[in-house]
């Protein structure tokens, strides 16, 4: 959305994508191809960059969804979001926003830290460079444990081609990286 574009903090930060928001599961009742049906529910997932306040996203997006006239989007002329019943009615489609399950704030690291300073210097002296960025997540924990005053890092030795796969995995070469990291970071 325009009222939340990516940021200076997020080059700052090093965030490798913005703030995002995505279908992830579908429903509806069936029938068959050529059947509409009358109603489908899609859930997804918003991950935001931590420069902007999740109130503020949900009360944006929900005001979108209820002001928004379906009639008005781009259609091919014989299938309008409007289906007239036998008696004259017509029944026009709508768009409900529900908010479900908790939210979890982004974070991002001090990278001015002593922790953040030990651990870039590990990786670099392990792997020759640090190639420092950041992602959104969900990891509560780390929210908390900053706010509880925690110098919180966070670092990674597996595939990034297939984080969050079914199939995620890492070279045993990148894990024995990560073993000396560790040695040298403690």
């Amino acid at each position: 959305m325009k009222k939340f574009p990516p940021t200076e903090r997020e080059q700052q930060y090093k965030f490798i994508n913005p703030s995002t928001m995505k279908p992830t599961q579908v429903e509806y009742p069936g029938g068959g191809a050529n059947q509409i049906p009358g109603e489908a529910t899609l859930r997804g997932d918003i991950r935001t960059t931590p420069f902007y306040k999740i109130a503020d996203i949900q009360a944006e997006l929900s005001k979108f969804a209820s002001e928004l006239d379906v009639t008005t989007l781009p259609q091919f002329p014989v299938s309008p979001f409007e289906l007239k019943e036998d008696d004259g009615k017509t029944q026009t489609g709508t768009i409900e926003l529900e908010w479900f399950g908790g939210s979890y704030e982004g974070v991002f690291v001090d990278m001015e830290s002593n922790g953040y300073k030990a651990l870039e210097g590990a990786v670099s002296a392990v792997r020759g460079k640090s190639n420092t960025f950041a992602v959104n997540g969900s990891l509560p924990i780390v929210g908390d444990l900053k706010k509880a005053g925690f110098d919180v890092q966070l670092t990674g030795f597996g595939l990034m081609s297939k984080y969050h796969a079914k199939n995620e995995s890492g070279l045993l070469s990148d894990f024995v990286d990560g073993f000396q990291v560790l040695a040298r970071t403690v």
